[in-house]
């Protein structure tokens, strides 16, 4: 159950958010991290930075429409968590990524992508970051 609603809400997110992304900020998302104090996420993570900006947009935008709420902050980390695997504080690491100047428009883009979303589509989203990693009853 929990890869069926991993794999659903990647699908959403990505149908959601990532619909205006071009091929070159796709390229460009898999290029080795030059500087030692840039994050590097490699394509044997299988983690774009499309993807990490797509949750971290969701992190921001998700207390407006759903109110502040400890069981999102949780599935926000278990969300990085799965993202980032061997990453010790994804949490951390994402918001020294969101410094990165090649990460910027990534982040620009996710969130213009969020914006052009309906509120009820990215509650529904935010409502799934929060049983991210749930175990059914």
């Amino acid at each position: 159950m929990q890869n069926l609603m991993k794999t659903a809400l990647k699908s959403t997110v990505i149908a959601l958010m990532f619909s205006g992304l071009s091929a070159t900020a796709m390229a460009q998302s898999t290029a080795p991290a030059q500087d030692k104090d840039n994050i590097e996420i490699t394509p044997a993570i299988q983690t774009t930075k499309e993807e990490i900006a797509v949750v971290q947009v969701l992190s921001e935008i998700c207390p407006d429409i759903i109110g502040k709420n400890a069981n999102f902050d949780q599935g926000y980390k278990r969300v990085l968590t799965d993202l980032l695997p061997g990453i010790s504080d994804p949490v951390l690491a994402v918001q020294a990524l969101s410094e990165e100047s090649d990460y910027q428009p990534v982040l620009k883009q996710a969130r213009q992508d969020a914006a052009k979303a309906s509120r009820e589509e990215n509650r529904a989203v935010c409502l799934d970051v929060i049983n991210w990693g749930k175990k059914s009853s």
